[in-house]
């Protein structure tokens, strides 16, 4: 059976003692948008820097702040990740914001121990609809856990070819705030 998106969980700030200076430090509701069950199963690898990973995400309805990027990393290396809208194909359209990222060891999960890299992209616009997430190997090895679950949200492609659908969806989550 087909599982669809798993649920979007409604996250609260938990209160500070310091006043909130921002998206990340205010208070208020969160939207956790994952298509995978949290259980690694597998690894997306990079087979080479022409390689990007892409992951469909629909938005709930309205206008959100992209607030954090959840990924699993398996292994270390240098990553960049573009927030992309959608063309009038349903299709990655233009970049809405872009972050290189060099994944460090200490920043690596064994795929059971829970520990996932939470990147800041509140610096990204507000955003509405479908955006497409994108992944791409800039150096090393680095490699995300996946989840065996089938979503039919996450596909390949490379500077040469469409969108290729791939069975496992990557741990990576999208956190928004309206």
């Amino acid at each position: 059976m087909r599982i669809a998106m798993l649920s979007l969980i409604l996250l609260t700030a938990v209160g500070c003692a310091h006043k909130a200076t921002g998206p990340l430090g205010s208070s208020g509701p969160r939207v956790l948008l994952a298509y995978e069950d949290g259980q690694a199963g597998g690894m997306v690898v990079f087979p080479n820097n022409q390689y990007e990973s892409i992951i469909r995400f629909e938005m709930p309805a309205g206008e959100h702040r992209p607030l954090r990027l959840w990924m699993q990393v398996a292994n270390p290396g240098a990553i960049s990740v573009t927030l992309y809208d959608t063309n009038l194909l349903d299709a990655p359209g233009e970049p809405i914001g872009r972050i290189d990222r060099d994944v460090q060891p200490n920043e690596v999960s064994n795929g059971k121990d829970g520990l996932w890299l939470v990147q800041d992209i509140s610096h990204f616009p507000v955003c509405k609809g479908i955006v497409w997430l994108g992944m791409k190997k800039l150096s090393g090895t680095p490699t995300v856990w996946s989840s065996r679950i089938f979503s039919s949200r996450y596909f390949l492609r490379s500077e040469s070819t469409d969108l290729l659908p791939v069975k496992e969806t990557p741990l990576v989550r999208l956190e928004v705030a309206p």
